[in-house]
């Protein structure tokens, strides 16, 4: 009896051992992805302060001084991509003069390659006034499906605190959208002989399907010449110019993405009759699919086409005896300041037995007032769908 309790007390010990040594390497690993995401944001921050004036690379460094490395958590996102937020500790919003009650955050984008692509800094005002965080996976809401769970406002600042765009969402939808604009003032830089620009915030509303109702354009100030501003929130350009005349997006460093899929959107077929020629049931059937889905920002819009089909049921399976080529179907939102079209000029339909089969050629052409990351005017795709009869 003494030996069997003499064996399980050194089995025990031994197995506390290997636990106790399995969760230091676990903490160990932890906290070396935790310095290498330090060491690579402090890096990425940095280079952010290049050809910056005094005042925003000072911005950086306050903001770099003030981050809370020790809750970083990553989220999801679409594709290979993922993001990183870092929390802001309270000493920031006091030197910034940024209120209180407002919830601060800094969001990085991390490529596939592990590379941080852009980054905003984030301040969040809950409606109800009570959050102490961003909840959890909420970008990954904002950014791929536009139905975060929380309701309130997110303000997007430049890194050097040039504010850039705002959301606002009640009830898993968004409710307006708001996008900071300059436009050379013309007759101030005449009479100063200083480039002069008018800023606005630009405003859409949407209701509850994601149409939009209205928008506003609101003035801001003007501002002039180098602009240094000492606010963290300062309209002036992040390099002194003043600005970029009615430029659509506000980031320099967003990236449109433009992508073929083959994504099935819905199936449905009408009621059963008899066809006149074979006295075979038929019936027929609508075919729902997206071909191409486009991104930037926060807006994500997708191109589809629907084909119809009539079926025959032979010996008790359902064939295809033809295929139609519909038209297209559109699903999200264009920015508003970005024009958005889709023609397919080529829609080949093929079916054999209970398998049927669309191959499309498309031109899809965006145009926006100036450059941006990832952009394009005009390209030709082709995308194809098959389906199976029922």
């Amino acid at each position: 009896m003494r030996k069997i309790t003499l064996s399980l007390i050194a089995a025990c010990a031994v197995a506390s051992f290997l636990f106790f040594n399995s969760c230091k390497r676990e903490v160990a690993s932890s906290a070396s992805s935790n310095n290498i995401a330090i060491a690579k944001v402090n890096a990425w921050l940095d280079q952010q302060k290049e050809g910056k004036q005094p005042n925003k690379a000072a911005n950086i460094d306050l903001l770099k001084n003030n981050l809370d490395f020790s809750n970083l958590r990553y989220e999801k996102s679409n594709g290979d991509e993922q993001y990183l937020i870092v929390p802001i500790k309270e000493n920031f919003k006091a030197a910034t003069e940024i209120d209180k009650n407002l919830i601060t955050d800094l969001f990085l984008v991390i490529n596939k390659s592990g590379n941080i692509r852009t980054g905003n800094v984030v301040l969040y005002t809950p409606e109800n006034g009570q959050a102490n965080k961003i909840p959890d996976n909420t970008f990954y809401y904002i950014f791929n499906t536009a139905q975060p769970e929380c309701d309130g406002k997110f303000q997007f600042l430049a890194v050097t605190g040039a504010p850039q765009y705002q959301l606002e969402y009640k009830n898993k939808h968004i409710i307006s959208s708001g996008l900071y604009q300059a436009k050379e003032n013309t007759s101030s830089s005449v009479r100063t002989s200083i480039l002069c620009y008018d800023w606005f915030l630009v405003t859409t509303w949407y209701d509850i399907a994601g149409n939009i109702v209205d928008q506003t354009r609101v003035y801001l100030y003007t501002s002039c010449g180098n602009c240094g501003s000492p606010k963290y929130m300062s309209f002036c350009a992040d390099d002194g110019s003043g600005g970029t005349s009615d430029c659509c997006i506000p980031d320099p460093n967003a990236q449109l993405t433009s992508t073929s899929i083959s994504q099935a959107s819905g199936d449905g077929c009408g009621l059963e009759t008899k066809d006149k020629l074979t006295g075979l049931p038929t019936k027929t059937c609508t075919h729902s699919w997206y071909f191409s889905t486009n991104s930037i920002l926060f807006y994500t819009w997708k191109y589809g086409s629907t084909e119809q089909a009539m079926e025959l049921k032979d010996n008790g399976i359902w064939r295809f005896k033809s295929v139609i080529h519909m038209g297209v179907i559109t699903d999200g939102m264009v920015p508003p300041c970005m024009t958005s079209t889709c023609n397919i000029s080529s829609a080949i339909p093929s079916f054999s037995g209970s398998v049927a089969k669309m191959n499309l050629i498309y031109t899809l052409s965006i145009s926006y007032p100036c450059a941006i990351r990832g952009g394009l005017q005009r390209k030709t795709e082709s995308a194809s769908s098959q389906w199976i009869a029922t």
